[in-house]
């Protein structure tokens, strides 16, 4: 209403971007239905939005019938009533990832929304008017699910080529592709998405005028198979498509996967829908299960099937070894040979085997010695000894931990440091993960009403009236928990001791929720001393959490349930320490990604991941590239980053499967790793590390130790869970701890003990399992082995057969004495 009279007034310039989400049977948000009823209403002048250009994001969930209903409904009204579409309406679809859609968006719609803006309305009409309805040159190289239009080629620097080679006998038949590369994922935990980016992020060749890195479900919201894989590239080319799918639960496709390799295996595709498709597919899994990357397999067989080219072999990369063994020389060579392939070139260089630490060369040894001698110096003359003497006494802790890890291999030499130009300097920031803004104080004193503690906020949603029509659980997820409470706990481990169970709740007393848990780990760590009792690790827990009444969370053994735990504040105070952040500036408001306003403490405890291990080398490599850009963009002058720079490149290009081992081995948090490199904070702000480069935090899932229908009619229902507290000492002799386990140890101390109830809510919701079931008749013998899974789920499924049992002899009892009415 407070934006009326700028809609109304022909002076002022404006324009309208909608992103709105859709609730129930196609219904609109709460606070969106003012507005929608104001745009559909009959006396609303025809004239209202005159010449006003707007765009509308639609999110929604294609599990749904009206898939973005609320978006579809104001996209066509706000037309009726004199707006100007801007462009057609994008859809996100939340059951394949909102991000295909929703990044594109964000990225060209502001700029696409000032010019227009800055347009003279008529002849902005007449132009639309007059254009084509087929293509749009001035459309971002970005792909929209709409189409995937060509792009100029990137502009890099040719490296000079022999006459002979293949890359130039290609260029001759061939400069560039019609078609994108498209790199499609099928990912459960992220290790799959992560290489698949790695990929799209390290192109850098002319021929593919754009990459297109999706979800393989993906696939028809981009129109892959309509615009591309279906059309015939003139000579022999064809077009290129390179999959990472890793597998879960019994040989499992993951979740944004499997629509792909259902349509692959429908009968009703035709056989030769790939025929104009040269591919290669990488597979992840682990060895120690039977259907070892069955899920690469499936997709591999499937393509074949249905007449794509394979340019390599099926790649199979095994966790249990370690994924990079493989997974390095297939990304270094599997675009070069796609790109020939695609190209119409049969290179005649024979195969080379190639080595998890090795590069494999281009085209001829000379780009690989140029590689070898920038990265790796020798260190076999004075001058080479000289420098290590003078700098290993440096300051930087880092710099020191990277040259003892080094030390064995390069005694402690580090890479010559990457001569940085002008466009390295000036490059943009990488894209953020999140969005923070400060709030002003009229915006704070406008939220003062909003709960802000952490514990408030899963009250809320632990008091809101949640439909009860669907028993499947699934309305709790991640993003909207259930707060639950401890119930019962107790260690399934019989020489465990309770005394520091008891301390710890004499410190924590009856508010958990305000309590300082560095406290409690001391009572555990002097309880349970490692060194002289190696078996005070191995503690197992037992917790009975509480359900919502409703029925509303329900569950069956071979569930796994999620759990969300804060960041020890420990951790969180180490963090502000480190940027000198005061409580005043932590008790702020601020909107988190526009749509959450919360407190700058509820991000770093709740929001942001400080806390976990660095123990995925993808991960890690990829934050390091990130610091790099950021330590190159803040062309500081007070701070010489030059020596710390050189350790962290190391660690991004020198490091042997070896060191890396070591570094892992030390279980480093990202905090601790910011403590150790002094530019980390002198050279990036917190806000930096807040919206680009800190992780999300992770759930962590417990299978279901227990059955629903083990509890009482008359009871609160509740589940169970069990698991392993994890507590241990790393190589150099510093006490770690896991995240979670050792949180919910300490939480459930004033359970274990009968000192009290547990104050403090627990976020969790389920995660629901298809597979891993109990088979459906009673007399059917059991054979229960958990190699991976552990003993957990096979409580709950004696129980559940246990209680089956009972309810079929209950229903015998009162068949045959009959019933008194």
């Amino acid at each position: 209403r407070r934006y009326q009279t700028d809609w109304a007034t022909p002076s002022i310039k404006k324009g309208l971007i909608v992103i709105c989400s859709t609730s129930g049977n196609g219904d609109s948000p709460e606070n969106a239905s003012k507005f929608v009823r104001f745009i559909k209403r009959k006396t609303t002048p025809e004239t209202t939005f005159e010449n006003i250009p707007f765009a509308v994001l639609g999110l929604g969930d294609t599990n749904y019938d009206q898939f973005c209903g609320a978006a579809k409904t104001i996209n066509k009204a706000l037309a009726t009533k004199g707006g100007r579409r801007l462009q057609e309406l994008q859809c996100a679809d939340e059951a394949l990832g909102l991000e295909a859609v929703v990044e594109p968006f964000i990225e060209t719609i502001v700029d696409k929304m000032r010019q227009a803006m800055n347009e003279d309305p008529a002849a902005a009409k007449e132009e639309e008017s007059a254009k084509e309805p087929t293509t749009d040159t001035t459309s971002s190289s970005k792909v929209t699910p709409k189409s995937l239009p060509p792009t100029p080629p990137l502009v890099v620097e040719e490296e000079k080529k022999d006459d002979s080679s293949p890359e130039l006998l290609a260029s001759t038949l061939t400069t560039v592709s019609s078609s994108p590369l498209c790199i499609l994922y099928g990912s459960a935990t992220g290790n799959a998405e992560f290489i698949a980016k790695d990929l799209q992020k390290a192109y850098k060749g002319t021929f593919f005028p754009d990459v297109v890195c999706a979800p393989l479900n993906n696939y028809k919201k981009l129109k892959l198979l309509e615009q591309h894989w279906s059309q015939a590239q003139p000579g022999s080319n064809k077009h290129a498509v390179l999959i990472v799918c890793s597998t879960t639960g019994n040989g499992d496709i993951p979740e944004n996967g499997d629509r792909f390799v259902r349509w692959l295996a429908r009968k009703s595709t035709a056989e030769d829908v790939m025929q104009h498709v040269n591919y290669a597919v990488l597979a992840l899994g682990d060895t120690n299960y039977d259907q070892f990357c069955e899920a690469g397999k499936k997709i591999d067989s499937l393509m074949k099937k249905r007449q794509a080219t394979p340019v390599v072999p099926l790649t199979c990369a095994d966790e249990a070894t370690g994924l990079e063994d493989t997974v390095e020389p297939w990304k270094h060579s599997i675009v070069t040979k796609l790109e020939e392939a695609c190209r119409g070139v049969v290179c005649s260089s024979p195969t080379t085997v190639v080595s998890g630490d090795t590069i494999p060369s281009a085209t001829n040894t000379a780009a690989t010695t140029t590689v070898t001698s920038e990265e790796v110096p020798a260190a076999t003359n004075a001058t080479a000894k000289s420098s290590t003497t003078a700098t290993t006494s440096s300051s930087f802790a880092g710099v020191a931990m990277i040259r003892q890890l080094l030390q064995k291999r390069t005694n402690g030499v580090l890479p010559t440091l990457k001569n940085s130009t002008t466009a390295d300097s000036q490059q943009c920031k990488p894209t953020p993960l999140r969005t923070l803004q400060i709030l002003t104080e009229e915006e704070q004193l406008a939220h003062a009403a909003i709960p802000t503690s952490d514990s408030n906020s899963i009250l809320e949603w632990d008091r809101q009236t949640i439909s009860t029509v669907s028993s499947s659980g699934i309305i709790y997820t991640h993003l909207r928990p259930y707060g639950s409470h401890i119930v019962q706990a107790r260690y399934l481990t019989q020489q465990t001791s309770t005394v520091a169970a008891q301390k710890a709740s004499d410190i924590l007393g009856n508010d958990t929720a305000s309590s300082n848990f560095s406290d409690v780990y001391d009572c555990f760590n002097a309880e349970f001393d490692l060194q002289k009792d190696p078996y005070a690790s191995k503690r197992v827990m037992e917790l009975t959490l509480s359900l919502p009444d409703d029925f509303s969370l329900s569950y069956e053994p071979g569930d796994s349930l999620g759990l969300l735990v804060p960041n020890p504040p420990a951790v969180v105070k180490e963090f502000c320490n480190l940027f000198q952040l005061t409580s005043p500036e932590l008790d702020q408001l601020v909107s988190l990604c526009e749509q959450q306003v919360v407190t700058l403490q509820h991000v770093l405890t709740h929001i942001v991941d400080l806390s976990s291990p660095l123990t995925n080398k993808n991960f890690l490599k990829r934050l390091l590239q990130q610091i790099d850009v950021l330590l190159l963009s803040s062309a500081s002058t007070e701070v010489d980053t030059s020596e710390e720079r050189q350790a962290l490149q190391a660690m991004i290009k020198d490091f042997t499967n070896d060191e890396w081992e070591s570094f892992f081995c030390e279980k480093y948090t990202i905090v601790e790793f910011m403590q150790h490199f002094s530019c980390l904070t002198k050279c990036i702000s917190w806000m930096d590390w807040i919206t680009i480069l800190l992780p999300p935090q992770a759930p962590r899932y417990y299978s279901v130790s227990s059955s629903p229908l083990s509890t009482a009619a008359d009871l609160e229902p509740t589940v169970t869970i069990a698991f392993s507290v994890v507590d241990y000492t790393t190589p150099s002799g510093k006490r770690k701890g896991g995240v979670a386990t050792r949180y919910l140890e300490a939480l459930a101390s004033t359970v274990i003990t009968g000192g009290g109830s547990c104050s403090e809510k627990l976020a969790i919701f389920p995660k629901p399992t298809t597979e891993f079931r109990l088979p459906p008749t009673l007399s059917t013998p059991l054979v229960l082995i958990g190699p991976g899974t552990g003993i957990a789920p096979f409580i709950g499924f004696l129980q559940h057969r246990l209680a089956q049992f009972r309810q079929k002899s209950r229903s015998s009892t009162n068949m045959l004495e009959g019933t008194w009415r």
